[in-house]
């Protein structure tokens, strides 16, 4: 059966900035959420995940760790692994210290690197 989402629930391509975004929180619920609408065509790849946290684990450890928590997409079909290798190149892990202020001009550069102000 062919998943119909309604035209209104689209989503436009955007930025999506997870502050914890190594977390538990984050990697058992919002990002298996994000696969889900990836998987759907509601985010696409001309949206941005960015995760920012304090302490950083390796690109190759975060993407191991977090397919464990997308199990159920993968179980439900095999075709679901071609857009886990998709969805993971929209993901970035940038090191950010809310306090300290360290990581927040690789986060700003992130962000404009879609920025066009020609758009507003």
């Amino acid at each position: 059966m062919k998943n119909k989402i309604p035209e209104t629930a689209n989503i436009i391509p955007s930025d999506f900035i997870i502050i914890g975004g190594t977390g538990h929180l984050s990697m058992s619920k919002i990002i298996p959420a994000l696969f889900w609408r990836f998987i759907d065509k509601q985010i696409d790849q001309k949206s941005n995940i960015i995760l920012c946290d304090r302490e950083i684990k390796s690109k190759e450890n975060f993407e191991k760790l977090q397919k464990t928590f997308c199990v159920e997409a993968f179980e439900r079909h095999k075709k679901n692994q071609k857009y886990w290798e998709n969805f993971l190149k929209i993901i970035t892990i940038i090191k950010l210290d809310v306090i300290s202020g360290v990581g927040h001009l690789e986060l700003l550069e992130k962000i404009k690197e879609k920025f066009d102000p020609k758009d507003l």
